[in-house]
């Protein structure tokens, strides 16, 4: 038998199984599988329509969310901040126990803008100060400082170094001894000592007064109630651990 006549009856095998498949069960197990793929095609064009759908709703609600946040921070967010509001005068009285003169005030009409302020009783101390709304900022410490080393009629205040910083709205001041090595210690705790016994108790920890060498910084205030001499030594001590040690 040839290839040719062997196909034809594979072929006719295949279809009398066909038939007697279709008769035994009463369904075409092709349509059946036709119909099947059709439905599979169906579902996931379904899938396909779904993801899209559920992507533009995703997509909406973030763009929706930005919208109402940027409404947020411009109707609610913004107004509350500027609702924190600073008592100045009273923040600043609080903090260094001193009663104050307004001078001068160049402010808008909920307060914010610069003040300069006088210690009553020592109205040649004049002072400045800033607000914009919760923030504030003042250098009495600093005008404070320099007000008494101006005041001071020392030679020793030959020994020391007074910085002006004008980088921010209101100006700072540093006042400090550099020195270069560990034998200058005693002298410079020495001139610091007798500058702040001149101030008559009203010298500050928060004051910018220091010993200086290079980048290391050593400040007085840990000095109360203690004698020179004391000094002295705790300020070598700390110099030996903290920098000649370095």
């Amino acid at each position: 038998m040839s290839n040719k006549e062997d196909w034809e009856e594979l072929e006719k095998w295949a279809k009398e199984k066909h038939a007697a498949d279709v008769e035994r069960v009463g369904l075409d197990i092709n349509n059946f599988k036709d119909m099947n793929n059709s439905k599979g095609i169906k579902k996931i064009n379904i899938l396909t329509r779904g993801m899209s759908i559920t992507y533009k709703i995703i997509t909406a609600a973030m763009i929706l969310f930005f919208i109402l946040s940027l409404v947020y921070i411009y109707f609610w967010a913004k107004p509350s901040f500027e609702r924190l509001d600073v008592d100045l005068e009273g923040a600043i009285s609080g903090k260094h126990q001193i009663e104050l003169i307004t001078v001068s005030k160049d402010t808008d009409k909920k307060g914010n803008g610069s003040y300069v302020f006088s210690v009553k009783g020592h109205e040649d101390i004049q002072f400045n100060a800033t607000k914009k709304y919760g923030n504030m900022s003042e250098n009495y410490d600093a005008i404070c400082m320099k007000y008494y080393f101006d005041k001071w009629n020392s030679p020793l205040k030959n020994n020391f170094k007074l910085v002006e910083d004008n980088s921010k709205e209101i100006v700072f001041y540093d006042l400090y001894i550099e020195i270069s090595d560990y034998s200058q210690i005693e002298n410079a705790v020495k001139c610091i000592y007798e500058f702040i016994e001149f101030t008559n108790g009203i010298y500050s920890p928060s004051w910018s007064l220091y010993i200086k060498q290079d980048n290391y910084r050593i400040y007085p205030d840990n000095w109360n109630n203690k004698s020179l001499e004391d000094i002295i030594l705790e300020t070598q001590k700390y110099y030996k651990e903290k920098i000649l040690n370095k």
